[in-house]
């Protein structure tokens, strides 16, 4: 029992990335860092430009990702999952989560959701639509979508995670975002 009660706390945590909690505006000393990030293509090719990059600067990071389909894109499928890193490199999977692609603007409308948190804010730094299609040849963008330690709980602690995001588009396997960062001690 205790080891779920552990996950759900762990889950709470890693999502709380994406609020702008307003209970600690004292200085910290935690940090974070992202050490990695790539995507890997499966069989289905559908980007006809996917760039990315990401910024380490001043205990927080910034996240660009660009991309253009080379057709009308009418339904994808994101499956994400976080891990954290053990000691021994083992991993824990804190969570798995679905979601339509294609409903990323309803999803950030739910109120009082922590998914509603992180997707309002993807709705707010980047242009995708609301719902599908995704239109062939033009640019799609998350740009400066920061990640600061500041928005975390003051009982966040230094940990290692791996965050993977696979893109399937009807059912076909279409690539994985990878992305590998730390909590640390300044």
């Amino acid at each position: 029992m205790s080891n779920v009660l552990t996950k759900v706390f762990l889950v709470l945590l890693l999502l709380k990335l994406s609020t702008n909690s307003n209970a600690s505006k004292a200085a910290r000393n935690l940090a974070f860092s992202l050490s990695y990030m790539n995507l890997t293509y499966g069989e289905k090719d559908i980007f006809s430009e996917f760039k990315y990059k990401f910024y380490n600067e001043k205990r927080k990071v910034k996240i660009v990702i660009e991309f253009k389909v080379k057709e009308n894109v009418t339904s994808y499928d994101l499956h994400s999952s976080i891990d954290l890193l053990r000691g021994d490199d083992s991993r824990l999977n804190l969570m798995k989560v679905p979601v339509n692609g294609c409903q990323l603007g309803k999803l950030g409308t739910i109120a009082n959701s922590m998914l509603g948190v992180f997707f309002r804010e993807l709705r707010r730094i980047s242009n995708l639509p609301l719902r599908c299609p995704l239109y062939a040849n033009k640019l799609y963008y998350l740009r400066n979508y920061t990640i600061n330690p500041d928005s975390f709980p003051p009982i966040t602690i230094p940990m290692q995670w791996i965050l993977t995001i696979q893109i399937f588009q009807k059912k076909n396997y279409v690539g994985t975002l990878y992305f590998h960062g730390k909590f640390y001690i300044v």
